[in-house]
């Protein structure tokens, strides 16, 4: 793409008051069309005249017409604009075509998103959702996504975050590892362990230096690799409940463990416009509530599942 010297061209204001003229053969017309007062209109065509140094439109009884100058002038801005909004309509379209991209951690995704996708498409059929499960934290400035959800106080530069639900934190491990008697001091951990994963384990009485941890690339790998007893974990109860209540994991009884907290995050300010169906998702969310585990957020009603 070509610089463009912009220091060089006419206000964009002069440039459309002209061409508003231009099309409408009137500066009263004109004025009508873009909502602004027939002295203003008037008064951009003048200063576009002075600026370029030529007469572009002169009265002729009651209306204005093209000079030669105009004419030539008003062709080439005309196809100009046109180009111009054929664009902008064409990425508004591409914007509400494209699906609304969500980012969680693997265990939230598969646990609290997944499971609800069939009844949100019963409702609104029309919003496509991509759902990119990562345990890293992406910055909703950049555009890559539409909204997050995450852990936390509620306070993130990239975004705007809504209360979405608390939950408390528990200790899991296979029901037959959980069984075995042993101290979780003396049980394998799944891992890599993250500086919040350590504070947990103080709180408990563990000593993080002194276990032996089974570490996996893939988060989402984690609450499986649980289940297949290859060692402990910390998971939050709206994730592991449902894997509880089907007997897959065990809670090893502990005290002192804190709520965690979930909310979800959309691109802060004009700048960080966001998907336009992301708030129809998150009001969504917000009326069904978390799948288990975790008490709905003040401000929220749970709604149960319905058919199509």
């Amino acid at each position: 793409m070509s610089t463009l010297d912009w220091s060089a061209l006419p206000s964009l204001a002069t440039l459309r008051a002209f061409d508003a003229a231009a099309r409408h053969g009137s500066f009263s017309a004109a004025a009508r069309s873009l909502n602004v007062t027939h002295a203003a209109v008037a008064q951009q065509v003048r200063a576009l005249e002075t600026d370029l140094g030529v007469v572009l439109m002169q009265r002729s009884g009651r209306g204005m017409v093209l000079t030669a100058d105009g004419a030539r002038l008003a062709g080439e801005l005309g196809e100009a604009f046109a180009r111009m909004a054929r664009a902008v309509t064409e990425t508004r379209e591409a914007a509400k075509s494209r699906p609304l991209r969500i980012t969680a951690t693997a265990c939230f995704t598969h646990t609290n998103l997944m499971p609800g996708l069939s009844e949100f498409w019963c409702l609104h059929p029309d919003v496509p959702v991509s759902l990119t499960p990562d345990h890293r934290m992406h910055d909703l400035r950049d555009g890559a996504f539409d909204m997050a959800f995450r852990t936390g106080d509620g306070h993130w530069p990239d975004g705007e975050a809504t209360a979405f639900a608390r939950t408390p934190t528990s200790l899991v491990g296979a029901p037959q590892l959980v069984a075995s008697g042993r101290a979780p001091q003396d049980l394998p951990w799944i891992g890599p362990l993250n500086e919040y994963d350590r504070r947990l384990m103080r709180l408990i009485g563990v000593d993080p230096a002194r276990v032996t941890v089974n570490t996996f690339d893939i988060q989402g790998l984690f609450i499986e690799a649980a289940v297949q007893g290859l060692g402990l974990m910390f998971s939050t109860d709206l994730v592991c409940d449902a894997s509880v209540e089907q007997g897959r994991l065990a809670r090893i009884p502990t005290e002192g463990l804190p709520e965690a907290s979930y909310w979800i995050v959309r691109p802060r300010g004009p700048g960080g416009q966001s998907h336009p169906a992301a708030d129809v998702f998150a009001d969504w969310m917000l009326q069904r509530g978390p799948v288990s585990g975790a008490s709905v957020s003040p401000g929220s009603a749970a709604m149960s599942a319905g058919a199509c």
